[in-house]
Parts: C-alpha cells; structure tokens; sequence
C-alpha cells in the first residue's frame, strides 16, 4: 500500500488510549489514505473490499543527525473503508481524499478526548 496522503498530528505528554482501551507511547498520530486491491485478509479471514482506505496509528518520530526515524507498534491502530471502487482512478482517488480530509480530524479529535488531550486548531 502505497500512501496517498499522510498527515501526523502530535501527542502532548506521550501517550494516547486507542479504541481499544490500550494505552500507546507515541509522539504523534500518523494518518493516511491509501488503495487496497482487497480480498481475504491472511490475519482475520475476512473478506476485505477493494478501494480506498484511511489508516490511523500512533508512532514516534525522532531525529539525530540529519535523519528521522519512525517507529510504531505493529497491529496497532486502524483503518476504514472510504470509496470503495472496482478499480483505481483519479476521480475516486480525489473523492477518498476529499472525505479523508473531512473525517480524518474528526477521529483523532475523538482519540484525543479520550486520552485528555487537546487537539490545536489548524
């Protein structure tokens, strides 16, 4: 999965309870859109639809000299299906953006209240 469009929104303080009550060590909120070709999923055995998604997890973002690493938990964090679509374009690609951009501040606004954290203006 090749990422669209990815956007970090700090953590003050370090940590946040995702929704599933686990608390994480993060410096920020990494969130992004990308296409899925779905099909079963080897990890659930569910049948996942083909189209855009929206993936939110928590990592950690240092620098030291010159460079930046990002780390994160795996199985952490999740994702939603935006667009669905039987195969990729342009205009479904600019649709799931456009909805990304309206939901996703919504969501980590709501993972914010639940860890007491106050989300800044943009």
């Amino acid at each position: 999965m090749a990422d669209i469009k990815k956007v970090r929104f700090p953590v003050p303080g370090g940590i946040v309870r995702g929704m599933d009550g686990k608390e994480y060590k993060c410096t920020h909120i990494e969130c992004s859109v990308g296409y899925e070709l779905g099909g079963r999923s080897c990890w659930t055995g569910q049948n996942n639809a083909r189209g855009y998604y929206a993936y939110v997890k928590p990592v950690s973002v240092s620098s030291r000299d010159g460079y930046t690493s990002v780390s994160f938990e795996l199985f952490a964090g999740g994702k939603w299906l935006l667009v669905p679509c039987a195969r990729r374009s342009s205009k479904r690609e600019a649709e799931a953006v456009a909805k990304f951009d309206a939901e996703v501040r919504d969501y980590v606004a709501h993972l914010y209240d639940v860890a007491g954290i106050e989300l800044a203006a943009a």
